[in-house]
């Protein structure tokens, strides 16, 4: 049903301390904010508001273990685009891996919308806490890394593909400048400073790492 906000006020729940609810219940209210507060009075540092999502195969009754890319829940922000409510933005979580005793993997994906389209995926943070970005990632401070072997750039892609780290004068520019490692099998890769003249990306220096005899290496240009 649709409750107006400000008119069901309880300080223990709708009835006693758990309400229950079978459906969609919706709270609306013209001309302001719609506010959800969950208040927490306590001295203890571990208690506050939650927002939980459960998730189980089977029913209610007899709840059973869920499985892997099974949805655990979602947080979807949508606008009225003058004839229907459409998503714009979500937060959602999905099992990634088996479930075990004690134990539910999950991922934790991001979506936007640019118009056209519709939402697309743009962050994924894994069960490993491993984070993909599917746009650029614009920053106004440093990078820091607690690593002891520091930061480590690689490319997931199969077929030989080494990493690089580009330079362009905008996010729309072509690349201006490239340091590239390029792996040439499992043990060996050289390392090239790559500049542009003339429209072509090319090596300007490397660093040779293929060849045992001049291992170690400069080349200058091509």
């Amino acid at each position: 049903g649709i409750w107006n906000a400000g008119a069901v006020t309880s300080s223990g729940g709708i009835s006693g301390t758990t309400a229950t609810f079978s459906g969609t219940t919706t709270v609306a209210k013209d001309a302001s904010n719609t506010n959800l507060i969950l208040e927490t009075y306590s001295d203890t540092a571990g208690q506050s508001g939650r927002l939980i999502f459960r998730k189980s195969d089977n029913t209610n009754a007899s709840p059973a273990a869920v499985d892997d890319n099974d949805q655990l829940g979602r947080v979807m922000f949508t606008g009225h685009e003058g004839t229907e409510w459409i998503e714009g933005a979500e937060m959602a979580a999905f099992i990634d891996g088996t479930p075990a005793t004690g134990q539910i993997p999950a991922e934790l994906i991001f979506y936007t919308s640019a118009g056209a389209g519709g939402k697309q995926p743009r962050l994924t943070i894994s069960p490993s806490g491993n984070a993909t970005f599917a746009g650029e990632i614009k920053l106004s401070g440093d990078i820091g890394t607690t690593r002891a072997t520091g930061l480590t750039l690689y490319n997931s892609n199969s077929g030989g593909y080494g990493s690089a780290l580009n330079f362009n004068a905008s996010s729309t520019e072509t690349v201006s400048a490239r340091l590239y490692s390029e792996p040439n099998d499992a043990n060996t890769s050289d390392f090239s400073i790559k500049t542009r003249s003339g429209g072509t990306l090319a090596n300007s220096m490397s660093i040779v790492g293929r060849n045992t005899t001049f291992a170690g290496a400069i080349t200058i240009g091509a």
